[in-house]
């Protein structure tokens, strides 16, 4: 079982992602954070390409759940997906 947490400080502005699971290198492939940007993290049948495609969305802002929408309404797994932003 994997728990992750997606944070962020509205008065200092620091964002942040905590993972703890069973499985080694979830560090690898589930946290992702860019200063001044924002953060996500993915997990469950990981898709490493979602934290990069998360931060990316800086260029053209979206709220959180749009984000989530956007990444997963091709994904042929998504029943196993599971992300925050």
């Amino acid at each position: 079982m994997t728990f992750s947490i997606v944070a962020h400080d509205p008065q200092s502005g620091e964002l942040g992602v905590g993972v703890a699971t069973h499985q080694p290198c979830a560090g690898a492939v589930v946290p992702w954070v860019k200063a001044g940007v924002g953060a996500v993290a993915t997990q469950s049948f990981t898709n490493p390409a979602y934290g990069p495609e998360g931060l990316g969305l800086h260029k053209h802002p979206v709220a959180g759940g749009d984000f989530g929408l956007s990444c997963l309404r091709h994904c042929a797994l998504l029943r196993f997906r599971m992300g925050a932003v």
